[in-house]
């Protein structure tokens, strides 16, 4: 008898969270500024959505203050309900930020709700393929599906190399990645 998908996540989650607590430590946020930013430029081109990181999570906030500066309207997740998929509000350098579910960041309701064209997504671990584990709540599969049925959206998974595996276990509802930043720079799929 095979492990279930279900299981071989939840064991893979924990040996991540582990490998991800380690790194932590190293500070590889301007490294993923500069990568992106000689990708994409920094003037504005449009939406971006990231994220504030969770400690254990690679730190995109320079490069949101880089861009929020540079006229890039910028993003972060809010979450809702549940089984909903995520939204994001505006959000500039400066603009204060409450706390939210699972003990993250975010901007108040009274900051607009953004369509990004490009989301920048926080994992525990991805493979060559494009696959990526998550904290298993499925936020970003959820969020990641509704965008793709109305538009396109380019999600760019963001992790430290070391987060990288021979192989991530995927169900039906798991939402590849288009690329992964790294310290080490973009890996398109």
């Amino acid at each position: 008898m095979t492990e279930s998908i279900d299981s071989q996540k939840r064991a893979l989650r924990r040996t991540a969270k582990k490998m991800a607590k380690k790194l932590a430590g190293n500070d590889i946020s301007l490294t993923l500024r500069d990568h992106f930013i000689t990708r994409y430029g920094a003037g504005p081109t449009g939406a971006l959505a990231g994220y504030c990181p969770l400690p254990d999570e690679a730190d995109v906030m320079p490069l949101l203050h880089t861009l929020s500066a540079t006229g890039w309207s910028c993003g972060l997740p809010v979450v809702g309900e549940k089984q909903a998929p995520l939204i994001f509000r505006h959000w500039a350098t400066g603009d204060e930020l409450t706390k939210g579910a699972f003990a993250t960041m975010q901007p108040g309701d009274g900051k607009p709700v953004i369509r990004p064209d490009i989301l920048l997504v926080p994992m525990l671990a991805f493979d060559g393929k494009g696959a990526r584990l998550g904290r298993g709540a499925g936020f970003y599969d959820r969020t990641l599906a509704l965008l793709r049925q109305t538009s396109s959206i380019l999600a760019i998974g963001v992790a430290y190399a070391e987060q990288k595996l021979d192989f991530v276990p995927t169900d039906a509802h798991d939402q590849p990645l288009d690329a992964v930043l790294t310290q080490h720079g973009f890996e398109n799929f």
